[in-house]
């Protein structure tokens, strides 16, 4: 059995998405269930008891400030290197005296490894490798390093997705014996709404309930938007007006031909932006939304798509990979680049509340698989067999 377990959580920064959630809930699912855990945050180790606290403070963060500092970071030559250097140096100097064989570092979040070697670490996906073009290429360039030193380690590792564990073993030397899978899973507030609970969201950002398709993520090639917004095109003229696409999710990268489309339909009123939205308000605007897309291109998981479902809204998703396996039965899915299959598939949930009905029944059936208690629970299983 283990005796604690200690988290880096530095290099967490607002607004908090795929990889910091993750790394927010098997933390504070630690603290829940009373397991020994200590996580270093804003500079210093936090116990179990302030731990709480913390990671709230993490998920209230002001993402505008956060978002100046990474672009101020962007135009000086090898800052981004520095940081992750001194960030790692400072966690190593605060864990190592704590670190024995019974107390075990997670490294939950690629953060970077100067002179202490992770026990376990996550790996979310394989997009610098498979989908390198979508990367700015920094990241690419620190994920070569990162999955260089994980390849050569042995240490045990943990992916979200089974497709994930058979990427990784098939492009990398890695035994699937080193390789574990914990799904993730959405917050239990992601439950299907009425037309009354949603109300003030919905008059907050100026919709309509049941009258406009859904698309949340980041900003960036990978998640596939420019095929959605060409699609939605095709749509009739009083369909996209009655029924706009609305966008959720922070800026990214890679991103200029995607504004550019965004633009020009926002400015006939197709298109509504609402950028980044706070993750209370996200169980409203998927249980108000007529359809959600998610055809990205490629995830390690998809986890906008399983809080959709759990919303009961009926999906629309890629057949394939990671998202295929969470999707199951309980979403239409099709070719991410086939236009063809992706409008078809709109049109029949928009045109049909029988179809949207009975989509969400699956999706809902679907969703009750994964919960957060039991990635927790399953995580520690690994820690304990170390």
């Amino acid at each position: 059995m283990v005796d604690e377990v200690i988290y880096n959580l530095a290099n967490l920064r607002s607004p908090i998405t795929g990889i910091g959630r993750y790394a927010i809930e098997i933390v504070r699912g630690g603290v829940k269930q009373d397991r020994p855990i200590t996580a270093f945050i804003n500079g210093q180790l936090r116990t179990r008891d302030q731990l709480l606290n913390s990671l709230t403070s993490l998920e209230t963060r002001n993402s505008d400030t956060h978002s100046k500092i990474r672009q101020w970071m962007s135009h000086i030559p090898f800052a981004r290197q520095a940081y992750q250097v001194q960030q790692a140096q400072q966690f190593a100097l605060s864990a190592r005296p704590l670190i024995n064989p019974k107390v075990h570092s997670h490294n939950l979040t690629y953060a970077a490894t100067t002179g202490l070697r992770a026990s376990v670490t996550t790996v979310f996906d394989l997009s610098h490798h498979l989908f390198a073009e979508t990367h700015p290429q920094h990241r690419i360039d620190f994920l070569k390093r990162f999955f260089k030193r994980l390849e050569q380690s042995n240490e045990p590792i943990i992916t979200i997705s089974q497709s994930v564990k058979n990427e990784l073993c098939t492009h990398y030397s890695i035994g699937e014996e080193r390789v574990h899978v914990t799904p993730l899973a959405a917050d239990t507030s992601f439950t299907p709404q009425s037309e009354a609970d949603t109300a003030a969201v919905l008059k907050r950002y100026g919709l309509l309930h049941k009258s406009y398709c859904l698309s949340v993520g980041t900003l960036e090639p990978r998640k596939n938007l420019s095929t959605v917004l060409t699609t939605f095109s095709q749509l009739p003229e009083e369909q996209r007006r009655l029924c706009p696409l609305v966008l959720v999710g922070p800026q990214g990268w890679k991103n200029k031909s995607i504004e550019q489309q965004i633009t020009i339909l926002e400015q006939k009123g197709f298109v509504k932006r609402l950028g980044f939205v706070a993750n209370h308000e996200l169980p409203a605007l998927y249980s108000s939304a007529s359809v959600f897309l998610y055809p990205s291109l490629y995830e390690g998981f998809g986890l906008p798509l399983l809080e959709a479902m759990q919303c009961g809204c009926t999906c629309i998703t890629s057949n394939n990979g990671a998202l295929a396996e969470v999707a199951g039965r309980g979403a239409i899915m099709i070719d991410p680049l086939n236009t063809e299959q992706l409008l078809n598939a709109l049109q029949l949930a928009l045109n049909s509340s029988q179809q949207r009905s009975s989509y969400s029944r699956l999706a809902l059936q679907q969703a009750s698989r994964f919960n957060w208690h039991s990635t927790v629970q399953q995580t520690w299983q690994i820690y304990d067999s170390l």
